[in-house]
């Protein structure tokens, strides 16, 4: 029957292809492209793009149609973040930190302090001295009343006389024996009535041992050497420790204004 059917057709076309019409029509017609075993298949896709490029419901466009649609859509928010306002961010006023006030005790006093013993470490007389001590002393009292407060220029000026002065003149400047005796047995006394505390701290001071020697062991041991000299030795040393006082003096660093 298949074959019957094709054998009908194909003469059928012979019939109209003899016929001068229907051949004018088939010579207007393009060309057929030569048939091949994929044509069937190069149809069909060719239709299913045409009805994914025509349909909007499809959604699949061409890489440059997605970018430039992307593009558009992006453009506007980036604007509008942009020219988007920022709030004003208030600022929190900084806590002013209460200083509690102190209460003062009423009544409370300052404790003293136990090492603080120096107005009572000193006796309330004053050493005899000795002839040169004397001198200068009353040398000072001399010049204009004794306003000179710059021991240097005393020392230098009452150096000179002092070289000029016999030994029996300086020797009255001396002090007496009765003079040092009253001194030692007031000192004695002053010792005994003076504060526990304030007695420690001053045998602390000045009879603390050093080598074994007690500071009161080298001042009588060097009292006795003194007194054992003779008036040029006393005077050749009194200029050398004037010497050593000035040297003293100028290497000092002065205090600036």
């Amino acid at each position: 029957m298949i074959f019957s059917f094709v054998r009908s057709s194909r003469a059928v076309g012979r019939s109209l292809a003899l016929k001068h019409s229907f051949a004018s029509r088939l010579s207007a017609l393009p060309a057929a492209a030569p048939r091949t075993p994929y044509a069937p298949a190069a149809a069909l896709v060719s239709a299913r793009a045409r009805f994914f490029a025509t349909t909007k419901s499809a959604g699949f466009t061409s890489t440059a149609a997605a970018n430039a649609t992307h593009a558009s859509e992006a453009a506007p928010k980036e604007k509008a973040a942009t020219t988007k306002e920022k709030k004003p961010v208030r600022k929190t006023a900084a806590k002013k930190k209460t200083v509690a006030a102190k209460t003062k005790t009423a009544g409370a006093k300052p404790r003293p302090n136990p090492r603080n013993f120096q107005e009572g470490l000193r006796p309330p007389f004053k050493y005899p001295g000795n002839s040169w001590i004397n001198f200068i002393k009353q040398f000072n009292e001399s010049k204009a009343g004794g306003d000179t407060t710059d021991m240097a220029v005393i020392l230098a000026e009452a150096s000179k006389v002092w070289k000029e002065m016999s030994e029996e003149a300086k020797q009255a400047y001396a002090p007496s024996r009765e003079a040092i005796a009253e001194y030692s047995q007031k000192r004695k006394e002053w010792l005994k009535n003076l504060p526990k505390k304030n007695r420690k701290a001053f045998t602390k001071e000045n009879y603390a041992k050093v080598g074994g020697v007690t500071f009161a062991e080298k001042t009588q041991a060097i009292k006795e050497l003194y007194h054992n000299l003779s008036e040029a030795e006393k005077n050749e040393l009194r200029q050398r420790i004037m010497r050593v006082k000035e040297e003293i003096r100028a290497n000092a660093p002065q205090a600036e204004a």
